[in-house]
């Protein structure tokens, strides 16, 4: 299911095709997205960039829809070298003089950022693993979910229309019990089926 086709779902369900309704579909499709991704183990949500450092600066910049690290690593002399996660409490304390270096330690500074120190003393290409949202089937037109799960985004967004649109309680109850039951299946595929030990598939 691409993103027209959903939007025309969600309006034909609705029985609305006022101005004021047509602009929240969009609000209510990404909504629903980063819900199921906040619930479900999803390979999708399973995202990686490969950065390189600046010289004397420890602070790495991550990209948008940002969640959590799963793991950081850097080549150093030609070899793979993770390093170890921490608070950044820690950071402060281990290394309260700034001093440039091979970074050994990192952490999540705030909602874009990592901290790696010490602040590296040469460029070092970094691969970071990390789950996020990856993009919208809003703004991309298509996307996994939708190829995939769209009944559980279907159904997701439909309740949060009938919320909108001031329907009676039951009618919210119906479309929240069809989410619920779409959403077991992309949590039970999540655990069952996409689960992979991503140490062991790197190449």
């Amino acid at each position: 299911m691409n993103y027209a086709e959903l939007a025309a779902a969600i309006q034909v369900f609705a029985v609305d095709d006022e101005p004021a309704f047509l602009a929240m579909i969009p609000t209510f499709v990404g909504d629903t997205e980063k819900r199921i991704f906040s619930e479900a183990d999803l390979p999708a949500a399973q995202l990686d960039i490969t950065v390189a450092t600046v010289v004397g600066d420890p602070l790495l910049t991550m990209p948008g829809g940002f969640l959590s690290v799963d793991s950081l690593s850097m080549t150093v002399a030609g070899a793979v070298v993770y390093l170890t996660p921490k608070s950044t409490d820690f950071l402060r304390t281990a290394y309260p003089v700034a001093a440039n270096g091979v970074p050994r330690y990192f952490a999540v500074y705030d909602a874009t950022q990592l901290q790696i120190v010490p602040a590296p003393d040469a460029i070092y290409s970094t691969f970071i693993e990390y789950f996020g949202y990856p993009p919208s089937i809003v703004d991309a037109g298509t996307s996994w979910l939708g190829d995939n799960f769209g009944r559980a985004l279907l159904y997701g967004a439909l309740r949060d229309a009938a919320v909108f649109l001031k329907e009676e309680a039951d009618i919210v109850t119906m479309y929240n019990n069809q989410y619920t039951e779409a959403l077991s299946q992309v949590k039970a595929f999540g655990v069952t089926r996409a689960r992979t030990d991503r140490y062991r598939t790197r190449g």
